[in-house]
Protein backbone atom coordinates (compact mmCIF):
# COMPACT_ATOMS: atom_id res chain seq x y z
CA UNK A 1 0.00 0.00 0.00
CA UNK A 2 1.14 3.51 -0.73
CA UNK A 3 2.04 6.19 2.08
CA UNK A 4 0.28 9.04 0.67
CA UNK A 5 1.48 11.49 2.68
CA UNK A 6 5.39 10.47 1.78
CA UNK A 7 4.38 10.26 -1.63
CA UNK A 8 2.78 13.22 -1.98
CA UNK A 9 5.71 14.86 0.51
CA UNK A 10 8.19 13.02 -2.38
CA UNK A 11 6.17 14.41 -5.16
CA UNK A 12 6.07 17.88 -4.10
CA UNK A 13 10.30 18.29 -3.09
CA UNK A 14 10.56 16.78 -6.88
CA UNK A 15 8.16 19.31 -8.24
CA UNK A 16 10.12 22.05 -6.55
CA UNK A 17 13.46 20.85 -7.48
CA UNK A 18 12.44 20.65 -11.69
CA UNK A 19 10.84 24.35 -10.98
CA UNK A 20 13.92 26.04 -9.51
CA UNK A 21 15.82 24.34 -12.43
CA UNK A 22 13.46 25.61 -14.96
CA UNK A 23 13.32 29.31 -13.53
CA UNK A 24 17.36 28.94 -13.48
CA UNK A 25 17.96 27.95 -16.67
CA UNK A 26 14.94 28.93 -19.25
CA UNK A 27 17.83 29.79 -22.42
CA UNK A 28 19.33 26.44 -22.14
CA UNK A 29 15.91 24.21 -21.99
CA UNK A 30 15.07 26.30 -25.36
CA UNK A 31 18.53 25.62 -26.88
CA UNK A 32 17.96 21.77 -26.31
CA UNK A 33 14.36 22.17 -26.71
CA UNK A 34 15.40 23.39 -30.62
CA UNK A 35 18.80 20.73 -30.77
CA UNK A 36 16.17 17.73 -30.12
CA UNK A 37 13.17 19.38 -31.91
CA UNK A 38 11.96 16.47 -34.77
CA UNK A 39 9.75 19.77 -36.42
CA UNK A 40 12.29 22.29 -37.25
CA UNK A 41 12.74 22.76 -40.54
CA UNK A 42 9.63 20.49 -41.66
CA UNK A 43 6.57 21.26 -43.43
CA UNK A 44 3.54 21.76 -40.82
CA UNK A 45 0.20 22.22 -40.62
CA UNK A 46 -1.50 22.83 -36.84
CA UNK A 47 -4.94 22.65 -36.11
CA UNK A 48 -6.38 24.87 -33.33
CA UNK A 49 -9.35 24.67 -30.75
CA UNK A 50 -11.17 27.09 -33.00
CA UNK A 51 -11.01 25.14 -36.47
CA UNK A 52 -8.06 27.48 -37.75
CA UNK A 53 -5.05 25.92 -39.63
CA UNK A 54 -1.31 27.02 -39.52
CA UNK A 55 0.52 25.83 -42.79
CA UNK A 56 4.25 25.69 -43.72
CA UNK A 57 7.08 25.67 -42.42
CA UNK A 58 8.13 25.03 -38.86
CA UNK A 59 11.17 27.28 -38.74
CA UNK A 60 11.98 28.45 -34.48
CA UNK A 61 11.24 28.04 -31.32
CA UNK A 62 10.95 31.60 -29.35
CA UNK A 63 11.60 32.30 -26.00
CA UNK A 64 8.41 32.07 -24.71
CA UNK A 65 8.17 27.70 -26.29
CA UNK A 66 6.05 29.23 -29.00
CA UNK A 67 6.30 27.48 -32.50
CA UNK A 68 7.35 29.59 -35.15
CA UNK A 69 5.80 28.51 -38.47
CA UNK A 70 6.80 30.28 -41.99
CA UNK A 71 3.61 30.77 -44.13
CA UNK A 72 2.91 31.89 -47.27
CA UNK A 73 1.88 35.59 -45.30
CA UNK A 74 4.79 35.23 -42.69
CA UNK A 75 6.00 34.06 -39.54
CA UNK A 76 2.93 33.18 -37.24
CA UNK A 77 3.35 31.89 -33.60
CA UNK A 78 1.67 28.90 -32.31
CA UNK A 79 0.93 28.56 -28.79
CA UNK A 80 -0.71 25.47 -28.67
CA UNK A 81 -3.00 23.36 -30.94
CA UNK A 82 -2.68 19.43 -32.90
CA UNK A 83 0.61 19.34 -34.79
CA UNK A 84 0.83 17.19 -38.17
CA UNK A 85 4.09 16.75 -40.02
CA UNK A 86 3.84 16.93 -43.46
CA UNK A 87 5.35 14.56 -46.00
CA UNK A 88 6.15 15.82 -49.48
Amino acid sequence: MIDIEEFLKTLIERLDHHLHFLEADTDGIIRSWKRLSQTLGEEVEVKDKSGGIVMGVAVDIDQDGALVVMTESGRRRVISGILDRRYS
